[in-house]
């Protein structure tokens, strides 16, 4: 996909996501406007899909799939030579490559998981035939298959409680070095400015307060609240990794 349009990422997700892998519960994304228009969320009322979760703003830890952009991102750097307009001849290969990979956490290929079979790399995985001459095809053996299959509802589960494990681990982890904060709707807060630097504005990022004051909105999660400016603007949704205490002063409106 060259251009992430509303249109194109809507026309994916429906031909490449719903109409070959199913419909999931919910969808997780960014804060990308493709996500919020109107023919998005269409296409997820067409289908059903109960929720579409936005991560909080800049935070981008909340949804699963930046984990594996990362190892997509290691493994298009093994493939890279010193020509690096070249590397999406092998995002095939690399794509292939991840899925038919072991997962550390789950122990099984993704694909193996998605279509319950092994997905062949190879002719030899059919084994030899001394000749061709004559050879009838026909279904091969498909009691594996079948036994595969059976086994497959006592796989999910045990998959299941593997990530269920790796969350509770990472979980306690993260709340090692995270304090209990909680925010009420009203409360004033500072939340972190994140903003880019113009320099046709003569604008410099560096430069800027990196707190502004604004008020909770609403609580979306224990770690979530929807905040708005102090003029009444919407100013998103934010993890409170990036909101600190309003005392009723000014000065803190430049601390990092």
């Amino acid at each position: 996909m060259r251009k992430a349009t509303a249109q194109a990422v809507t026309k994916f997700m429906e031909n490449e996501v719903f109409l070959v892998y199913g419909v999931p519960q919910f969808i997780i994304v960014d804060n990308g406007k493709q996500f919020a228009c109107r023919l998005f969320k269409d296409l997820a009322e067409r289908y059903k899909v109960q929720k579409i979760w936005f991560n909080a703003k800049f935070h981008p830890q909340t949804n699963p799939v930046e984990r594996c952009n990362a190892t997509i991102g290691a493994a298009i750097r093994s493939y890279v030579n010193d020509n690096q307009q070249d590397w999406d001849l092998e995002i095939h290969r690399v794509a292939h490559a991840i899925r038919t990979a072991t997962h550390e956490v789950t122990g099984f290929p993704p694909t193996f998981l998605n279509f319950g079979r092994k997905v062949p790399i190879s002719g030899d995985y059919y084994g030899q035939v001394n000749s061709t001459e004559g050879i009838q095809l026909a279904p091969g053996d498909r009691n594996n298959y079948s036994e595969d299959l059976a086994n497959l509802p006592e796989l999910y589960r045990t998959v299941k409680q593997r990530l269920h494990e790796s969350y509770q681990k990472s979980r306690q982890r993260y709340n090692l070095r995270r304090r209990e904060v909680t925010y009420e709707v009203g409360d004033k807060v500072w939340k972190r400015n994140k903003v880019l630097s113009n320099a046709a504005n003569n604008f410099s990022a560096k430069l800027a307060p990196k707190y502004v004051l604004c008020t909770v909105r609403q609580r979306l999660s224990k770690v979530v609240y929807a905040l708005n400016y102090e003029n009444g603007k919407d100013a998103g949704s934010w993890h409170v990794s990036d909101m600190k205490p309003y005392y009723g002063s000014n000065s803190d409106v430049s601390v990092g």
